[in-house]
């Protein structure tokens, strides 16, 4: 297996990861919005990484777990790559 080929099926892992954190992401922001723009709430999955809402209108990253989020998707990202080898092992 060439240099290239495994930055290609990292980069596709990778592309996986980020798609599936972002679709998780945004319906769990859109199930979880409250009614009343009065609270304050984080959103974020599996880490929260943004505060808003409130009185006067709050909304900030939460950059811990912003750092945690983007360490889940590196996570990610090398299972389904690892995944990928060994399927691609198991096939010859």
């Amino acid at each position: 297996m060439t240099g290239d080929e495994k930055i290609r099926r990292f980069g596709l892992s990778m592309l996986v990861a980020v798609v599936a954190f972002s679709i998780v992401n945004c319906v769990a922001y859109w199930l979880r919005t409250p009614p009343c723009c009065d609270w304050t709430y984080t959103s974020g999955l599996p880490f929260r990484f943004m505060q808003e809402g409130g009185f006067v209108g709050v909304r900030r990253f939460l950059w811990l777990g912003v750092v945690a989020d983007i360490g889940a998707i590196v996570a990610v990202a090398l299972t389904i790559n690892g995944a990928m080898i060994f399927l691609g092992r198991t096939k010859q």
